[in-house]
């Protein structure tokens, strides 16, 4: 529980720190019209309600694999919007990434959340939600000190490392856990 609620604050934190300022993304490094940049938002959420579904039954019955390669998705997404966010089709490709990876972190999370502490399911959303919400404003507000300091494209590196961290807290966690035995199992003495 408490490793997924780590990486929910860096992995939002990344998304909303690079999201809030896509739209300047897309103008700036793509070189995209006001038109055509309403085109790539709304790829992005199209991309988004399809995640939301797969995620959704993905998360099901693997929900921590399944937040790792959202977390993974939108480490990508971001790193190549930073590193290609010139050439339009692999911005594309980023932004459909990102939307799909994304749009389904919210219910995976939440299934890994309340999977994890099912005997806490009221405590543990609660806690998931206050959270998320918090790392919203977080993301937001840095992502702002990070445009004004020193542009969008280290505002993206900064943020793909952030969600790369993500990953590793998630990646790492899972080490720290001690094995559970099956139920009924009989423990063999040493």
């Amino acid at each position: 529980m408490t490793v997924g609620l780590v990486l929910i604050v860096f992995l939002v934190t990344a998304h909303f720190a690079a999201y809030t300022y896509v739209r300047p993304v897309l103008e700036e490094r793509t070189g995209l019209a006001p038109g055509a940049v309403a085109l790539f938002l709304l790829l992005y959420g199209a991309f988004g309600l399809v995640g939301n579904f797969a995620a959704g039954a993905m998360a099901a019955r693997r929900a921590r694999s399944t937040v790792l390669a959202l977390t993974a998705g939108i480490a990508l997404a971001i790193a190549l919007l930073a590193l290609f966010g010139t050439t339009t089709g692999v911005t594309g490709l980023g932004i459909a990434l990102w939307g799909l990876a994304y749009g389904g972190l919210s219910v995976a999370g939440q299934m890994w959340m309340t999977q994890s502490a099912p005997h806490r399911i009221e405590h543990i959303t609660g806690l998931y939600v206050g959270v998320f919400t918090a790392a919203i404003a977080l993301g937001a507000f840095l992502g702002g000190i990070g445009v004004e300091a020193a542009g969008v494209t280290p505002l993206l590196w900064s943020a793909a490392a952030l969600a790369v961290v993500a990953l590793a807290v998630g990646l790492a966690g899972r080490r720290g856990l001690p094995r559970q035995e099956p139920s009924g199992s009989a423990r063999r003495p040493m």
